[in-house]
């Protein structure tokens, strides 16, 4: 039987450093190819798990929908890209941290703390392994299962593995 996790701030912070660990011997690499299956690039897939959108929306207990806060401006490098990541998953945690239990915000769906938090570390790793896999191999990022009203039926690989990455040609 499998054992029930409360997913909290630790695991924010944990999925950031895993993204980080991962993708941080690659940023030398072209990030303007397809990130995985996407449509976006590895850099705009980057940018979009680094918005803060997940803390802003529980902070403000907003109950609809939230446009996205970042935008890649040009000449942001990957790493910078991953600082902003940092900074965003720190928020979060500080965030998670402070809210009252009935504090509630609206991410596709109304959620608790507990959900915002899985929904985040969720898309840092689904995410990090389709910039893993735009820079040239399939590595899985990390493991993720939460709670099942977040990630119903998912399981986990617990594989990671270093890939070959596209450089810049030409």
């Amino acid at each position: 039987m499998d054992r029930i996790v409360s997913i909290g701030p630790e695991h924010v912070l944990e999925s950031a450093c895993v993204l980080r660990a991962a993708l941080t011997p690659y940023l030398h690499c072209d990030w303007s190819v397809r990130a995985g299956d996407l449509t976006w690039s590895c850099r705009e897939t980057l940018l979009h798990a680094a918005d803060c959108w997940y803390a802003v929306e529980l902070a403000s207990q907003r109950r609809d929908w939230l446009p996205p806060l970042l935008t890649w401006r040009p000449g942001l490098t990957p790493e910078e890209g991953l600082a902003a990541h940092d900074a965003a998953a720190a928020l979060l945690a500080a965030v998670l941290r402070g809210v009252p239990p009935e504090a509630r915000g609206y991410h596709g769906q109304l959620t608790d703390a507990e959900g915002v938090a899985a929904m985040h570390c969720n898309e840092v790793l689904v995410h990090g392994y389709d910039i893993a896999r735009g820079l040239g191999g399939a590595c899985a990022t990390g493991c993720f299962r939460g709670p099942p009203r977040v990630t119903p039926g998912r399981r986990c690989c617990g594989a990671t593995a270093a890939w070959p990455c596209r450089t810049t040609s030409g």
